[in-house]
């Protein structure tokens, strides 16, 4: 589906006015119309809702990545530019600040791990070969960067698939 298209179907299931809306009008309309949720809800909201259809909720760890991914969407004036500089420069850039230092993705490591470590054996059963750490990063950097971005390219595939 279409970033429009699940912006439809979000539109049809809460009996909003919305349906024929693109983000930027619906965004320019947040502080208008009284029965729209925030954009940090409906943004949300899609996500997980996208994250469920493409089979990424088995994994615990996109439930905190989907929050981080909210926060930093919010801040563009489209979902898909977010996406694109996530594309152009990945997590090793810092433009993702919950995984900018390494303990901190040590922390999401250890409290993930069992979750992460099954996405990478999936990701690379998919791919047919093992997935390397090419900057030879610590385990626990490598593994949080490689979920994310992974996911947020499943994502973007979804939403966007005339763009990823």
């Amino acid at each position: 589906m279409t970033w429009n298209e699940y912006l439809q179907q979000w539109a049809e299931n809460h009996g909003d006015l919305i349906a024929d809306s693109d983000i930027d009008s619906l965004y320019d309309n947040m502080g208008i119309k009284d029965n729209l949720p925030t954009q940090e809800i409906f943004l949300e909201e899609i996500f997980r809702y996208i994250i469920t259809e493409i089979g990424l909720s088995k994994y615990e760890f996109t439930k905190q990545f989907v929050d981080d991914i909210v926060y930093h969407v919010s801040d563009y004036n489209k979902p898909m530019d977010f996406f694109k500089d996530l594309a152009h420069g990945g997590c090793i850039s810092g433009m993702i600040g919950s995984l900018i230092y390494n303990s901190d993705c040590k922390k999401i490591y250890i409290e993930h791990i069992d979750s992460m470590e099954d996405f990478v054996l999936d990701e690379e059963e998919e791919l047919g070969e093992p997935i390397q750490n090419r900057n030879k990063l610590p385990r626990y950097v490598f593994v949080c960067w490689l979920c994310f971005e992974e996911m947020c390219y499943k994502i973007a595939r979804e939403l966007f698939p005339e763009e990823f």
